[in-house]
């Protein structure tokens, strides 16, 4: 009897879940790397590393990147918008 195509995803999904590989911080990071690979100058990746470790990270770094809400993003932007740091928040 064949596999169901359906169910084998769903459990590759479950499985990346559980093993921690869809979180914000993994996706981050792999975008961070690609961004350096690109050529981006050392500046344009100070500041990128900046945005990532002081707002994005700490706040959504470990949550699974399907569960991340409009919420979650509006809360960190009042985060970010309350310490005065508003060219921050334009570009989260």
């Amino acid at each position: 009897q064949g596999t169901n195509p359906g169910a084998k995803r769903r459990d590759d999904k479950l499985r990346q879940q559980e093993a921690g590989l869809n979180t914000f911080r993994r996706a981050a990071e792999y975008w961070y790397q690609f961004k350096a690979d690109s050529g981006r100058s050392s500046a344009t990746l100070k500041k990128i590393r900046d945005y990532l470790d002081k707002d994005l990270l700490p706040a959504l770094g470990e949550k699974q990147l399907e569960l991340i809400t409009r919420s979650d993003c509006a809360k960190l932007q009042a985060c970010i918008e309350k310490r005065g740091a508003f060219n921050v928040a334009d570009k989260t």
